[in-house]
């Protein structure tokens, strides 16, 4: 099968889960390209319909598959091949995306949500399937916590709190992580995760005591499904699929958009890492489907029966 996967140039550098499923893909034998939409917001997405048209017709794709609405709008307005559009959180959250983003759901032939919540707020209500983003778990695997902090010179016995993002993202809510991590017992350092090379990214969250989402809304965040495949502790304010993914698992908090609260869960969070070492993690994930290879196929099955139904 060939897929075409059209999304933000940004994610060249941010955006890891789609060149990572391109290359989940290719290791089934499907043949995979990447389309980046150049410019922001809809009328800069909008002079990226030609180029698009232009790349359809080259490669001949059997499915587009089309990473966030904005995107989706412009891969919907051509007759060639069938979209599938994946949801992702501020395409649907954010009162400037949410129009472009139904209408683009109302005109593919599927859509992915990466949450159960977005399927109440979709207009369209038939052909949309439950896949978040999958875990390479082979490369976000448990380590050693001490040799990953030598590596990066950190001291051993420091406690390490990994922030989800870049402290200036409005939506990351760095202000209540900020005073949260003010009020802790453990008087923690908190780590932007800006600029990490991707390789990297499992000696940051073995080195890390706890992960730290503190976000006004998510999708399915990978760096909190990344940190549960390596056993690491998450604290979390109760968004996207947060409470489906910790379960019952021990070492992983959901708290209110109050920083006391923040603070009392990072510190149990900070002692259960300090005292067990180790969560269960890994295995939740594995349990809910979230490793990248149960993923990858639950997507080449959609592929399969919309390009089935576009042959009929």
């Amino acid at each position: 099968m060939k897929i075409l996967i059209v999304c933000s140039s940004r994610a060249r550098n941010e955006g890891f889960f789609t060149s990572e499923q391109a290359a989940n893909l290719r290791d089934k034998e499907h043949v995979v390209e990447l389309f980046f939409m150049k410019g922001r917001g809809i009328s800069g997405y909008l002079f990226s319909w030609l180029p698009l048209i232009k790349k359809i017709i080259a490669f001949k794709p059997d499915i587009v598959h089309a990473h966030y609405g904005l995107s989706g709008f412009v891969a919907v307005l051509q007759p060639f091949r069938p979209v599938v559009v994946t949801v992702h959180g501020g395409d649907i959250y954010e009162k400037r995306n949410i129009f472009f983003t139904e209408i683009a759901c109302l005109m593919a032939r599927g859509v992915i949500i990466v949450n159960e919540e977005m399927r109440a707020l979709l207009w369209r209500k038939k052909g949309v399937f439950l896949i978040p983003c999958g875990v390479d778990i082979s490369f976000f695997s448990p380590g050693d916590g001490i040799a990953s902090r030598k590596a990066l010179n950190y001291d051993a016995e420091e406690v390490i709190v990994l922030f989800s993002s870049r402290f200036t993202r409005p939506v990351k809510n760095y202000e209540l992580a900020k005073e949260a991590i003010s009020l802790s017992v453990w008087k923690p350092r908190l780590i932007e995760l800006v600029n990490i090379p991707r390789e990297q990214m499992p000696l940051f969250l073995n080195s890390a005591d706890v992960v730290l989402v503190s976000s006004f809304y998510e999708g399915s965040p990978q760096i909190v499904k990344e940190a549960m495949a390596m056993n690491v502790p998450v604290v979390s304010t109760n968004v996207g699929d947060m409470r489906i993914n910790f379960g019952e698992t021990a070492g992983y908090f959901l708290a209110g958009f109050n920083s006391t609260e923040m603070a009392l869960m990072i510190d149990k969070a900070i002692s259960f890492r300090r005292k067990n070492h180790s969560t269960r993690g890994r295995g939740r994930i594995i349990e809910l489907g979230f490793d990248s290879d149960t993923v990858t196929s639950k997507l080449i099955r959609m592929y399969s029966e919309i390009s089935s139904q576009t042959i009929k």
